[in-house]
């Protein structure tokens, strides 16, 4: 299989969303540090998974494949049943094609670091960032990838690829990523309100499944505490009438801290 570069995520062991995150902090402050003020070029593929190209993948993979039953195998898998000739998409949910969706756009990795040599550069599947010195850097870039995308992958950048200061922050995998903190994404905020607002319903209805509730709010804390939320995540369990008990709401507390301070010290 192919050797993926060091700041490529998603289906690689120790290489999950927290660690992506990481990465982009320690870049950005890097890169303030070193540079001063600088630009972001933030991408992603447009309807990624449905354009991929089965014929493409199978060419990438049978560079590193040389068994012929497992290579077979693999066309197995990537075809899902469909015939040779239906060229569009691969089978979503299956934890190969996320797999396989990664080896894809590992040439685009290949690329961006052997022939443009971008060193600040982090990809999470098909959304990835770049950080570059000025704006006309990262227009020039913007083509280049979008150009290597459409000539070599068959794919196309996202309308929502764009570029921008770095002062905007970056959102990537959930998080609002800053070069002095790291704060939860507006939609993350919204949805857990709505939530608590529904479970509140429910409870006062006498028709909560607190089991249920519980491992969603467990959920979303734990996301909550790989970024500055101490407040909010109080907020939060202060609007959850169902969470009456003065001792598990300080139980909760106390983990929520415990969480906070740890991820702290890595």
């Amino acid at each position: 299989m192919p050797r993926f570069i060091t700041t490529t995520y998603a289906c690689l062991e120790n290489r999950g969303t927290h660690k992506a995150v990481e990465t982009v902090e320690k870049y950005l402050r890097i890169y303030k540090r070193n540079y001063g003020d600088f630009w972001i070029l933030k991408c992603d593929i447009k309807k990624f998974f449905y354009n991929i190209d089965p014929e493409i993948l199978l060419r990438i993979i049978k560079k590193f494949v040389k068994d012929k039953k497992l290579y077979n195998f693999t066309k197995l898998l990537i075809y899902d049943g469909r015939e040779p000739n239906e060229k569009v998409g691969i089978p979503i949910g299956n934890y190969t094609s996320q797999y396989f969706a990664n080896i894809y756009l590992n040439e685009l990795d290949q690329y961006v670091k052997r022939e443009l040599h971008i060193k600040y550069y982090v990809r999470y599947m098909d959304d990835f960032i770049f950080l570059l010195k000025t704006k006309n850097e990262c227009i020039e870039l913007k083509k280049k990838v979008s150009n290597f995308l459409e000539k070599n992958l068959h794919l196309e950048l996202n309308n929502k690829s764009r570029y921008y200061p770095y002062k905007m922050g970056v959102n990537f995998c959930g998080y609002r990523i800053f070069t002095t903190h790291r704060l939860l994404r507006n939609s993350s905020k919204k949805k857990i309100f709505r939530k608590v607002k529904a479970w509140n319903y429910l409870f006062r209805k006498n028709k909560l499944d607190l089991s249920h509730s519980l491992q969603s709010l467990y959920s979303w804390l734990g996301h909550a505490s790989h970024c500055n939320s101490y407040k909010l995540t109080k907020k939060v369990l202060n609007s959850c009438n169902f969470i009456y008990n003065d001792s598990y709401m300080k139980y909760i507390e106390s983990s929520l801290i415990n969480d906070i301070e740890e991820n702290k010290s890595h």
